[in-house]
């Protein structure tokens, strides 16, 4: 069957989603999200979802109406997608589900109530429940488990608000790499950078990730299979210039 351009303002080429692509969607494929941002990071103008193959041939999936919709997990075949929405009063987010096949979105909240941000959402754990940042009453966030459209319980894991972001779990889904901000120094009291946790997603026990100190200031970036990360590390360059810094990759496994 050959393509169909569509046009969609800001947008790569796009292709009509031609029936059954997205049912049969495997490992590779991937769900995008397009729109309009400012500085920080905010819309003001809906935007759209395309889905993309491993070739990198896009497809537009849906248009959306809501500026305030962030689209935070997919899995391949699926034809719903879960989202944050905004709540009715704009003060904060709701769980919900977007019908890719319709474009239809319903507030799916599974007990949950208000999320803070659109950051909430932290992925799939082996097994299939969904990991949530929820606000609780004597901390600011804590990691909760949802299944069924209802939490299961939660993991122990409770952090500052703030410290969630940029939180990465294994593609097993079973730790989650968490930054602290909590500043580590040297025998000597060199800066080391904050710390950053390994939190096993079963029974909720941390451990220290030891990422490598000679590197200087690091922050995991991704994690490359089930027991590898991926680290940026920033170290100053130039002793005699502070603000002259060079940028290290590095993998820790363990």
């Amino acid at each position: 069957m050959p393509l169909v351009e569509v046009e969609r303002t800001g947008a790569p080429v796009l292709h009509a989603l031609p029936p059954g692509v997205l049912e049969a969607a495997t490992t590779g494929w991937t769900l995008a999200q397009y729109g309009p941002v400012d500085q920080v990071g905010l819309r003001d103008v809906a935007g759209l979802l395309a889905l993309l193959s491993p070739t990198g041939t896009a497809y537009l999936v849906a248009d959306l109406d809501d500026p305030g919709l962030w689209v935070v997990g997919w899995e391949p075949g699926s034809t719903v997608a879960t989202v944050v929405v905004p709540t009715s009063d704009r003060l904060g987010y709701e769980r919900g589900r977007v019908d890719l096949l319709t474009g239809a979105v319903t507030r799916e909240p599974a007990g949950l109530g208000t999320l803070g941000d659109a950051d909430a959402y932290v992925g799939l754990r082996d097994g299939g429940a969904e990991l949530w940042w929820t606000t609780v009453a004597d901390y600011p966030l804590e990691l909760v488990a949802v299944t069924v459209g209802r939490p299961v319980g939660s993991l122990g894991v409770r952090v500052r608000s703030g410290e969630h972001r940029g939180a990465a779990m294994s593609p097993d889904g079973r730790r989650l790499a968490l930054p602290t901000f909590s500043e580590r120094y040297d025998a000597l009291g060199g800066y080391l950078g904050d710390s950053t946790l390994l939190v096993d997603l079963h029974t909720g026990a941390t451990s220290d990730l030891q990422l490598d100190q000679d590197a200087g200031e690091c922050a995991v970036v991704t994690w490359t299979d089930a027991r590898t990360v991926l680290a940026s590390c920033s170290r100053h360059a130039d002793v005699a210039d502070p603000d002259s810094d060079a940028a290290d990759l590095l993998a820790t496994w363990w």
